[in-house]
């Protein structure tokens, strides 16, 4: 999923599940005011372009496992290590 869409998701209902409470900053510590105030500058027409991709994004990966049963993907960040020969 789309960090961006994810984000502009995220942060929109955050500030409309809150909306009471924006003006009173005292409540909640500086990050949550500040996610607040970016989710209050996000536009309707964002939330739902957003709402959108992420739908479209849903439906390609219903359509992948469609086609196949398993996704491999690595489970590590970095390679294992080689394998020496003579261990002694």
């Amino acid at each position: 999923f789309n960090e961006i869409n994810y984000s502009i998701i995220a942060l929109y209902e955050f500030s409309k599940v809150l909306q009471e409470y924006q003006n009173q900053h005292h409540l909640f510590g500086d990050k949550v005011n500040y996610d607040l105030r970016r989710g209050a500058v996000i536009s309707r027409y964002s939330y739902k372009k957003a709402q959108e991709q992420r739908q479209n994004e849903s439906s390609y990966i219903k359509n992948i496992f469609q086609q196949v049963d398993a996704i491999i993907t690595p489970t590590t960040p970095t390679t294992a290590p080689n394998i020496q020969a003579d261990t002694k």
